[in-house]
């Protein structure tokens, strides 16, 4: 062979090896990776060259190899037994063990009048709100769900929802600045969500609750800083003991409750201005034990089945500011 052939020869060798690195196209392959090929995910190889075997490899992510057992009994990919999502063990999309789906809350400005589910949900995010609270006319309501709620600067008013069953919604509340306000709510049966109530800046009015029974949820209030009114309500057989409320910064008004046997404050030391219990219908027994003083007057009068013995014992101890009205208690003494 001359050596013009030779040369020839040795030239189309290096093309045809130049272009086995190209496909038909023309265009460079797609670099290898850890699991292009089936089996290569666990096959204890490194077969891309990068220094990770397997499952450790990045690349092999997504193969089922590599994913963790699902070992429990119910429908989706986690290994809880809940058919939610997440890893936990309850039925919402949260990470925690709890039943809710969580809040992020925040501090809101100004007023807030609930209105619709709409309202309610935008409020529900506030953990504390400048203004004012309305929760009033709304007949689909049965809870106040806010469980952000920790601070109202405002008036609170909860009136005249028909549905509303439940305060539970409002457990994490712990002050009102103005007045709070529970009246004519016809399906209300407790106010056990209002046990982180410390304090009310204003009057407390609980008015024309038709099937409330007591005021035991209200365990943890220690002030009402002016008047307490409870009355018109036909089913509240007693005020539930209120252990913690020391004072009343004004008035406190125990009026017309028909079922109401027991007044009983057993935390009471102080009534700012006037104490006034009348036309408590069933009313035998006045349970205030710590009371030591009423600023102004102290009337007890007409409860039709209080004994006038007892009325005047529950006065005597205390010292007065004002005047003493004890009368028309026409209750057995026996």
């Amino acid at each position: 062979m001359n050596r013009f052939h030779l040369l020839v020869l040795t030239l189309g060798l290096l093309s045809l090896s130049a272009c086995g690195d190209k496909d038909d196209t023309g265009a460079e392959p797609p670099a290898e990776y850890e699991g292009d090929e089936a089996g290569e995910c666990f096959d204890d190889a490194d077969n891309d060259m990068d220094g990770l075997f397997d499952c450790d490899d990045p690349d092999c992510s997504g193969a089922s190899a590599c994913q963790e057992a699902d070992t429990d009994t119910d429908s989706d990919a986690d290994s809880d037994t809940d058919a939610d999502s997440d890893a936990d063990s309850d039925a919402d999309s949260d990470s925690d063990a709890d039943a809710d789906t969580d809040v992020v809350c925040i501090p809101c400005k100004g007023n807030f009048a609930i209105t619709n589910s709409f309202d309610l949900e935008e409020a529900a995010q506030c953990e504390s709100i400048t203004g004012y609270l309305y929760i009033t006319g709304q007949d689909w309501l049965s809870d106040v769900t806010l469980p952000c709620l920790v601070d109202v600067g405002g008036r609170l008013y909860v009136y005249d929802n028909a549905a509303l069953f439940s305060l539970a919604g409002l457990s994490s509340l712990e002050a009102v600045g103005g007045d709070l306000d529970i009246g004519e709510n016809d399906a209300l049966v407790s106010v056990e969500g209002l046990g982180s109530l410390a304090s009310i800046g204003g009057d407390l009015t609980v008015d024309g609750n038709d099937i409330l029974t007591d005021l035991g949820g209200l365990s943890g209030l220690q002030s009402v800083a002016e008047t307490l009114h409870v009355m018109n309500n036909p089913m509240m057989d007693s005020l539930g003991g209120l252990p913690s409320l020391e004072s009343v910064g004004h008035y406190l008004n125990i009026y017309n409750n028909a079922s109401m046997t027991t007044a009983d404050l057993s935390g009471l030391q102080t009534v700012a201005v006037d104490l006034y219990i009348g036309e408590n219908d069933a009313l035998t027994i006045l349970d205030m034990p710590n009371l030591g003083s009423v600023g102004t007057d102290l009337t007890v009068t007409y409860n039709d089945s209080l004994c006038q013995d007892d009325a005047e014992a529950f006065a005597a101890p205390l010292s007065v500011g004002g005047n003493v009205f004890i009368y028309g208690n026409y209750g057995s003494c026996e």
